[in-house]
């Protein structure tokens, strides 16, 4: 087998193993960014009542 048809052929395939589930990683990635611009908006918030 010639390597280029190999590389040609696979896919990689980029998951991350969260609570026993296998997750793509850009859905890791966006819930990680959600949840720091809800932390965010929250402590914000926070601020702005305390002043």
């Amino acid at each position: 087998m010639d390597n280029n048809t190999f590389k040609k052929n696979t896919k990689i395939i980029d998951t991350v193993s969260y609570n026993g589930k296998y997750i793509d990683v850009c859905t890791f990635r966006n819930r990680i960014i959600s949840a720091a611009i809800a932390l965010a908006a929250l402590a914000s918030f926070g601020l702005i009542l305390w002043l």
